[in-house]
């Protein structure tokens, strides 16, 4: 879920064009050169705390799919948290056809409709259905020139295949996806504009324990934290 393999590229790429402009500027070349050299080394500097941080989200997510506790929950969110604030910070080398906007959408896509991943609570306070979790087979998501995917098991190729399958907040890889899948759905009401829709509890995410362990898709919820893996990423 988390493409660190596009990520690493990305970075990949940054570092090869900065190893093109590593020499110090020379009274021959002029201002914009030396702009350019700065934008490079922050650019890479900034890219590589982003793969750092997104290796170990990566890292703890695995953890955690492996040993679904509170503790490795809390270290995974915590990893999370630190992940984004540095691909935060990367947000200002996008729109510039660099590298990273032709791998932006499946790192960072949003908004997402949070129902294709996972239930959500209803108007009527009841549990939505319907989803990658508790669905098996094959899987048609809603939107325009959708296509089924068979999710009876669920891998890397699986997430892919859905991501923005049937439109641009069917979003199934990325970080909010991660979000989501961490903390469950957002019914913090005194933030932003109230929801006239769900009448759940009136907090932030708080996903419990319980939908990794005891639930009846708890393997489902663990198999789709474990296809974050990337073996070759790096």
């Amino acid at each position: 879920m988390i493409k660190l393999l596009s990520l690493a590229l990305s970075f990949a790429i940054i570092v090869m064009f900065s190893a093109c402009l590593k020499n110090e500027v020379t009274p021959h070349e002029t201002q914009s050169d030396s702009v350019l050299l700065s934008y490079v080394k922050i650019a890479n500097e900034n890219y590589k705390d982003v793969l750092i941080d997104a290796k170990a989200l990566q890292d703890a997510v695995n953890r955690f799919a492996l040993n679904p506790s509170k503790t490795t929950l809390t270290q995974a969110k915590k990893a999370w948290l630190q992940a984004r604030e540095s691909y935060g910070t990367s947000e200002i080398f996008r729109l510039a056809n660099g590298p990273i906007d032709a791998v932006e959408e499946g790192l960072n896509a949003w908004p997402l409709d949070e129902n294709i991943i996972d239930y959500t609570i209803d108007a009527k306070g009841q549990k939505t259905s319907g989803n990658i979790i508790d669905s098996t087979g094959m899987f048609h998501p809603s939107g325009e020139e959708s296509f089924a995917v068979d999710i009876t098991n669920i891998s890397q190729e699986t997430l892919s295949a859905l991501h923005e399958n049937g439109g641009t907040a069917n979003i199934t890889t990325g970080y909010h996806a991660v979000e989501f899948l961490l903390w469950g759905q957002d019914q913090d009401y005194s933030n932003f504009l109230k929801d006239f829709i769900t009448n759940g509890a009136m907090q932030a995410g708080n996903r419990p324990l319980s939908d990794f362990t005891t639930d009846a898709n708890a393997k489902r919820q663990l198999s789709l934290f474990a296809s974050c893996e990337c073996k070759n990423c790096y």
